[in-house]
């Protein structure tokens, strides 16, 4: 697998375990994240029983790079659904966990590498996973075809929904949003490797 999958694992894996250890002092309940590529989920709560899948966003409210070029914040958020090159449906419409979290990279006005931890904030913002896929299908939203985790010259494989924040926070309770916590000092605290 190219480098940028390796770099994408990595902070995934980070930003879900940033998340279960601030639910962790929060709630002072018992939590798993999934081993390995589990599909439907990253973190289970194993006290309530439900299951969060995380995702970590660092183009949405950060500049950000591309091919060297410093590039402004998007205002939105890519929600995949499908894949196109088999037309099977992926992401938040396969997804079993209750809970849908975006961890937000925030550095609007300058770039700051991701691995330049607590020189940025990370906020995590909590939706309804059900009635965040509701929400996008009647919303008549923008899709991007993108490639995800597949080497140079494959088909893209990920479908996903543009999702404006400004769409969002003018229809909160309908998009599913329940929260947004700050999360940006759990995600400093080094990982400890097995």
């Amino acid at each position: 697998m190219p480098s940028s999958f390796v770099k994408d694992r990595e902070f995934g894996k980070r930003v879900e375990v940033a998340w279960l250890r601030f639910m962790q002092g929060i709630t002072g309940r018992d939590y798993e994240q999934s081993e390995g590529l589990v599909a439907g989920w990253d973190i289970h709560d194993l006290t309530q029983d439900h299951y969060y899948e995380v995702k970590w966003d660092t183009k949405s409210c950060a500049v950000w790079s591309s091919y060297g070029s410093e590039r402004k914040p998007t205002g939105n958020l890519f929600i995949e659904y499908v894949n196109p090159s088999n037309e099977k449906e992926t992401g938040i419409c396969v997804s079993t966990s209750k809970y849908w979290v975006y961890v937000v990279k925030y550095s609007p006005d300058v770039l700051v590498e991701e691995s330049r931890f607590g020189e940025y904030k990370a906020i995590a913002h909590l939706f309804n996973r059900e009635k965040l896929l509701e929400f996008c299908q009647s919303q008549n939203l923008n899709t991007r075809d993108t490639k995800r985790d597949v080497e140079k010259g494959k088909s893209a494989n990920a479908r996903g929904w543009i999702l404006p924040w400004s769409t969002i926070n003018n229809a909160k309770k309908q998009s599913g949003w329940l929260s947004d916590y700050d999360i940006s000092d759990y995600l400093s605290v080094p990982i400890l490797t097995k």
